[in-house]
């Protein structure tokens, strides 16, 4: 009895040991790698596009009307007995309807104060840089300060499908090294989208031989 008792001490050390030795090398199995880190889902536009505030010369001939956009009635400066500007009404169609909610007071304005924008945006601020898409709005003179004007404007881009738009809303201060407008919303890939965009006035060289002329720079932030 003795020895049957003996052995299976034996036999019950070793289990014992072995189970241990078992759990042992399951604890220090290297832990598994951790996941790769999100992609940011920050993203930047960058694209130029003439300023008519100096003077500019528009991209090409507004065609009136189009796209249900604001038809002005008579050009900046120009005095008359109508009213300067005439847009869609809130909740009508058209790009221009996403962006006439935030101009409160259209009937204050006086004549003149209005200039459009309907702009080629490009890469770069040559002429012969690479399309990227066209800029429609307006812009609207702040009363009492020269330098400041409303921006309110979709930017419509070439390179995607064609409902792939942003559209912009703020203050543009041309004298300011660079000024802030909102991202207020967006059709196609850029639906619902929010961010900002900073707006820089620069210089630029329209020809070998003439004069400067003034650009905006915009880049855009999306979140």
């Amino acid at each position: 009895m003795s020895t049957i008792a003996r052995l299976l001490t034996i036999l019950i050390t070793i289990t014992t040991t072995t189970s241990g030795r078992s759990l042992d090398y399951g604890l220090t199995q290297p832990p598994p790698p951790p996941p790769p880190p999100p992609r940011s889902s920050h993203q930047h536009i960058v694209f130029f596009m003439s300023d008519m505030l100096d003077g500019g010369t528009p991209s090409t001939e507004p065609e009136p009307n189009i796209d249900n956009q604001p038809v002005i009635n008579n050009p900046v400066g120009t005095p008359s007995p109508e009213p300067s500007a005439n847009l869609p009404a809130a909740g009508g169609g058209g790009e221009s309807s996403s962006w006439v909610p935030y101009i409160s007071d259209l009937q204050g304005l006086e004549v003149g104060v209005i200039t459009v924008i309907d702009e080629d945006l490009r890469e770069g601020s040559a002429v012969q840089s690479p399309f990227v898409g066209r800029a429609r709005g307006i812009y609207v003179a702040v009363p009492g300060d020269s330098g400041s004007h409303m921006m309110a404007m979709t930017a419509r881009f070439a390179d995607g499908e064609p409902e792939d738009s942003l559209r912009f809303f703020g203050i543009y201060q041309s004298e300011s090294s660079a000024s802030h407008i909102a991202v207020i919303g967006g059709t196609g890939r850029y639906d619902g989208a929010n961010g900002y965009a900073t707006v820089k006035r620069i210089n630029a060289l329209v020809s070998s031989t003439g004069p400067a002329e003034k650009k905006l720079l915009l880049t855009v932030f999306l979140s």
